[in-house]
């Protein structure tokens, strides 16, 4: 079971994650950005133009471990060259000269979900021209990650190109969660002066937000860490199965590091988006498995397990004894800080009521992207700015609201409509072989939802990137132009060869 997330494939793509962000560090230090990313372009445009499904793991690779997409950067014409842009040029341009040569074609018809999010898309970049043009394509550029749409649509993803999205999961979650583990250890056992370099190079790079809360303990909060979560969700779903012990051993000790690296995050918004996904995922489980009275004992002494191995493995880290370092580690007041009222929180409810004014003057229709909100925040890099605290922004917390201030009631109706059509796809599936599968996916943008109402998720390529995801598994019927003895005779070859499918018993 564990193999078709854990394959081939799987140490390939990690070593391409470590490759990555090694060349990041050489990028840095020696000022090859444009070097490094004229060999990246040349590699996804090669690689996507030979295989697209694998341009498109590496689209979805790059995604999963680098948050910000800017983990390789260069200067070109004053303006900042982002690693994710690059590869975006390259996989669309080969995925358009394979359009051009018919080597590719489009099933627009499962396009249809997307179409009203489209509309209000194109609403909001409509601030290119009402609002600051700058600000207008800085907030709103990541929608044009839904331009992948072409190539996931041109692909025929079966069972095999499935699993290898897996693989490349699993891989982008294990890269996160040790780069999540590694930034502790670093900043737990080693002084300021001694990390500067470090300090600026996730900055740059934007990586990594790092916040001392007490004495030595410190916040390691990661974007991409909402996609160890996904893949936490599906280690979950699996242990509804009936799984071998081995199997049950991988599974604990994902789901164990996974709490650890939320646990690391100390982020609110991905608590509120567990306390849903969590309510979501027993509903499921209860719904669709019906477990018995030993099987809810069961799985609650391994969730019980899995904390105790992931609270001990951030402790395991901090005290670590090389190298030593003085570490008077008080855990007591962690989550009571962040729990408690601060001034990210006062700042969230004074930046309300200027937003919902805002969304009041285009309700409909949206004010467009570089719509910006002026507000008094409590934030101590504000008041040293401006002792009033005014401060003026197009970036917001509050993300579902964001979404309709700037794309109007299309880009709401949007984001419900593809929801709807991805949790009928999953719910038809609760029945199959795959039910762990539904059962994650649907638990996942529940999640991404959730969480989404107080950080900026779905407009962000993690969001819509995770939406991309999940649409190729939602496995709605294909309408598709080959002739049906084409179709007929494609089945009897298939038949004929083994090939590793999707899975969820133990191999």
């Amino acid at each position: 079971m564990m193999k078709q997330f854990f394959g081939k494939e799987y140490w390939i793509l990690l070593a391409l994650s470590g490759a990555m962000f090694l060349d990041a560090i050489v990028s840095y230090a020696f000022n090859l950005g444009t070097i490094t990313l004229a060999i990246y372009f040349v590699i996804a445009l090669v690689v996507a133009y030979k295989r697209l499904e694998w341009g498109i793991v590496f689209v979805f690779l790059e995604l999963f471990t680098n948050p910000h997409g800017k983990l390789i950067f260069t200067t070109l014409f004053g303006q900042t060259l982002p690693l994710r842009m690059v590869i975006f040029g390259a996989v669309m341009l080969a995925w358009f000269a394979l359009f051009v040569q018919g080597k590719a074609r489009i099933d627009l018809a499962r396009a249809k979900p997307f179409l009203v999010l489209s509309v209000g898309a194109a609403l909001g970049f409509m601030g290119l021209f009402i609002n600051n043009p700058s600000f207008a394509f800085q907030d709103g550029n990541a929608y044009i990650y839904l331009l992948y749409l072409a190539p996931i649509l041109s692909i025929q993803w079966e069972s095999v190109s499935k699993r290898l999205l897996l693989q490349c999961l699993a891989a982008g979650a294990t890269w996160v969660t040790a780069l999540s583990f590694g930034i502790l250890y670093l900043y737990t056992h080693f002084t300021e002066p001694q990390l500067v370099n470090v300090y600026l190079f996730l900055r740059d790079v934007r990586i990594a937000e790092i916040t001392p809360i007490i004495s030595t303990v410190y916040r390691v909060f990661i974007q991409s860490q909402f996609f160890v979560i996904v893949f936490a969700i599906m280690a979950i779903a699996l242990l509804f199965e009936k799984q071998e012990k081995q199997t049950v051993k991988q599974l604990v000790a994902i789901l164990s590091l996974a709490i650890a690296v939320v646990v690391l995050s100390l982020s609110r918004s991905f608590w509120f988006g567990l306390v849903l996904a969590i309510l979501s995922l027993t509903i499921l489980w209860f719904v669709s498995v019906r477990p018995g009275f030993k099987e809810v004992l069961t799985f609650l002494r391994r969730s019980i397990l899995s904390v105790v191995i992931g609270l001990f493995a951030l402790v395991a880290i901090v005290l670590f004894p090389f190298p030593q370092r003085s570490t008077d580690v008080d855990l007591s007041d962690v989550f009571k800080q962040r729990a408690s009222s601060d001034v990210a929180i006062s700042s969230r409810w004074q930046l309300f009521d200027p937003m919902w004014q805002a969304i009041e003057e285009a309700p409909i229709l949206g004010n467009g992207f570089g719509k910006t909100v002026t507000f008094i925040s409590d934030d101590p890099r504000v008041r040293a700015i401006n002792a009033e605290g005014i401060w003026e922004t197009y970036s917001m917390e509050w993300g579902w609201f964001e979404v309709w201030l700037k794309m109007g009631i299309f880009g709401l109706l949007g984001f419900v409509i593809l929801g709807i059509y991805l949790a009928i796809g999953f719910i038809a599936q609760l029945k199959g072989e795959h039910r762990w599968l539904a059962i994650s996916f649907l638990t996942s943008l529940v999640f991404l939802y959730a969480t989404h109402m107080f950080s900026p998720y779905v407009n962000h390529p993690i969001g819509l990137g995770f939406l991309l995801f999940a649409f190729i598994f939602a496995d709605q019927p294909l309408k598709t132009s080959i002739p049906v003895m084409e179709r007929v005779r494609s089945v009897l070859e298939q038949n004929k060869t083994a090939t590793p499918v999707l899975t969820s018993k133990s191999e």
